[in-house]
Formats: structure tokens, C-alpha cells, sequence
């Protein structure tokens, strides 16, 4: 079964029309169709709110959308699966085959002039920079990160993080699974 199905049929039997359901995540009707249809790829921002409406985790929609499909290890590099911010330029990629486990990891290719929305949640953030420098905030706490340079941080604490020039490869480890 697809992601979109799988909203579209959440959505049919809670009862709720396709207008209604717009409306409450604040999104066209022709686009949550699009969505539905698998017309459309929504950010994972769109698809939290999704989840929330549902009343249910960005985990177990993409649980819902797999199926029962045996459980995987290893995830090739041709395999990885995008995650998308909307608006960014950034190229995230998954490095676990799902987000069925304790643990989410996330290669970020970020691209100068790009900035995060700020973050809030359950768990603990782990990152290291790769390539480049990132400058992250966690609380009114600033680090400017270079290269080699790793942090690990209570996710629970507002945090977002900004590139101004060049590129920056970063690796983010976070428990439990926070899409």
C-alpha cells in the first residue's frame, strides 16, 4: 500500500471529507488530493501534521504504507529514501531502512543560505559535521560547528541550525524517531 492510500483511507473512515480535512491542516483540497492520489510528495512537516490530525506518529503512517514487508538491515546507498523539508534546499537522506526502530539517522547535505525550522520534541540529538561548518542553536545556546566537530543535545530543548556560505555534509542520530 502507498503513503497516500493509507491517509486517504485514515481519513474515509474517521468519516472526514476531503474539504474538512484541508481546511484543518490549512492545504488546498487539490493538493491533500494530490497527496492521497500519490500525486504529490508533502514535507515531512505536512506529513507530521497529517499524523497529528490522525492522532498517530510520522513511524507508523510509513509503518502502515509498508505493509507487512520483512524487515530490513541494510540500507545500499541507491536505496536511501529522501526525506524533504518544505522550502528547503537541503538533500536529507535516510540511513535505516525505516523508522520502526529506536534510532533515526540522517545524512543532511545542506546548501548555503538554508535554515532550519525550530525543533522540539522527545528523545536526544546526536550530530557531527562531515564536510563544512553548520552554526546550531540549542536553546540561546550557539555553536559553530566545523568539520569533525560533533554534539549530542537534549531534543526537548528548542534547537534549529543555519548555513550562511558553502556547502555542509552532517550525520544526525535520534532517539526514538522523531518523524
Amino acid at each position: 500500500m502507498r503513503l497516500g492510500e493509507v491517509l486517504r483511507q485514515l481519513r474515509k473512515e474517521r468519516k472526514i471529507p476531503l474539504a474538512d480535512m484541508a481546511r484543518k491542516l490549512a492545504l488546498s483540497a487539490g493538493y491533500l488530493s494530490q497527496i492521497e492520489r500519490d500525486l504529490a510528495v508533502p514535507s515531512i512537516q505536512t506529513l507530521a501534521k497529517i499524523a497529528e490530525a490522525f492522532d498517530t506518529t510520522l513511524a507508523r503512517l510509513f509503518e502502515q504504507a509498508e505493509g507487512q514487508a520483512p524487515r530490513r538491515m541494510l540500507v545500499r546507498r541507491e536505496d536511501r529514501k529522501a526525506v524533504l523539508y518544505q522550502g528547503s534546499t537541503s538533500v536529507n537522506q535516510l540511513l535505516v531502512p525505516d523508522l520502526k526502530g529506536q534510532l533515526e539517522v540522517i545524512l543532511s547535505r545542506i546548501r548555503p543560505g538554508t535554515k532550519s525550522p525550530v525543533y522540539q520534541h522527545a528523545g536526544e540529538e546526536f550530530g557531527v559535521v562531515i564536510k563544512g561548518t553548520l552554526t546550531l542553536w540549542v536553546g540561546e545556546e550557539r555553536f559553530d560547528l566545523r568539520q569533525g566537530d560533533a554534539i549530542r543535545f537534549p531534543a526537548t530543548i528548542p534547537h534549529r541550525w543555519r548555513k550562511v556560505r558553502g556547502r555542509a555534509e552532517v550525520l544526525w542520530a535520534i532517539t526514538p524517531p522523531a518523524w
